[in-house]
């Protein structure tokens, strides 16, 4: 059991919901319903099904980036984890049926993104990282209680936020292509490091960074105009 809670990374996962529960506490308006709440949930079953999947996908890899922290093809069946992601996919497009209504295929959507990233968008130059990128952002986005689909945010915390979760990701994501330039080298992918090699993916993760500080205090110098 423990290894299935690796499995979904469940730290990550606790990080994820603590995150959006922080911008459910701090809403000025008191939008306490049960929805945002329930958006937490799916959020966190859509993630850990990802994880399922990317782990699927990254066996091979795996083997040689890090042969210590594989689940699947181990203690876990590679059918048992595809029934885990299917489990976990179907449960967050149930739960989310209620929560997005009409916008379900909003979700839907992630859920496929999550898909094809793991199964063919991860090996590309950048636009697996772009992809997760940009869905680590919606973890702030569907925090919004006044559309779950669009950056609609209250006092400008949510786009900011967003922001910088799209720059750190990106960091975090071409950090991690680096790490594991051996084993993806060795299974064929065509990662941005492997492409552009180390040196320029350095580089973009040093202007990643300065862009989130010019974020940090763009979003800093609004603050203060407001406040005057």
């Amino acid at each position: 059991m423990g290894d299935y809670f690796r499995l979904v990374r469940w730290k990550n996962l606790l990080i994820i919901g603590l995150t959006q529960l922080f911008f459910i506490v701090i809403d000025p308006y008191g939008h306490y319903s049960i929805d945002r709440f329930l958006i937490i949930l799916v959020t966190l079953l859509t993630a850990a099904a990802g994880y399922v999947i990317n782990d699927y996908y990254d066996i091979q890899a795996d083997r040689i980036n890090k042969p210590t922290k594989i689940f699947i093809g181990k203690s876990i069946k590679p059918d048992q984890s595809r029934r885990l992601y299917f489990a976990l996919v179907i449960l967050s497009l149930w739960i989310g049926y209620y929560v997005f209504k009409d916008n379900i295929q909003f979700l839907l959507i992630i859920n496929i993104s999550l898909f094809l990233y793991s199964y063919r968008l991860k090996r590309w130059p950048l636009v697996g990282n772009l992809v997760i990128s940009y869905l680590c952002a919606l973890v702030i986005i569907v925090s919004n209680p006044k559309d779950s689909c669009l950056v609609n945010s209250y006092d400008n915390i949510i786009t900011y936020f967003s922001f910088f979760a799209f720059l750190i990701s990106m960091v975090r994501e071409l950090i991690k292509d680096m790490e594991d330039i051996e084993g993806d080298k060795a299974v064929g992918y065509k990662t941005f490091p492997i492409v552009g090699g180390i040196k320029l993916s350095k580089s973009l993760g040093i202007i990643s960074l300065l862009s989130l500080i010019l974020v940090y205090f763009y979003a800093a110098f609004q603050n203060i105009n407001h406040d005057d």
